[in-house]
């Protein structure tokens, strides 16, 4: 049996109405989505500002620290050639003194030889 005009006519006001509804929700919650990613979008460009500018700070101590560490490596550099000058000069100061004391030794065995014969 085909249905009549009528009945079809109210069936597809029915679909088109359905379909508006759907429709009209879907615009809703397009519209929601869009809000909260448009929240959310500013949350990330306020972080992202704030990473930038500790980036910013970040740079400005990392250039000052620069020079210092430079300055300090030089220090370290000087100490340490200096280390060495002392342990060289310590070193030779004991072979100088081993050499005075072997020879005083020898001296003082020479002492005694010549004073046993006088």
């Amino acid at each position: 049996m085909v249905p009549s005009a009528p009945t079809l006519a109210a069936e597809r006001e029915a679909e088109l109405i359905a379909l508006q509804t759907a429709f009209d929700e879907y615009i809703a919650s397009s519209r929601e989505l869009e809000e909260e990613l448009d929240a959310e979008l500013t949350k990330m460009q306020e972080k992202l500002s704030e990473s930038s500018a500790a980036n910013s700070a970040l740079v400005t101590q990392l250039e000052s620290v620069g020079p210092q560490l430079n300055s300090l490596e030089k220090a370290l550099t000087d100490t340490k050639s200096e280390l060495e000058r002392e342990r060289q000069l310590r070193r030779q100061a004991e072979w100088g003194q081993e050499e005075s004391e072997s020879k005083a030794r020898e001296l003082d065995g020479a002492l005694a030889v010549l004073r046993e014969q006088c």
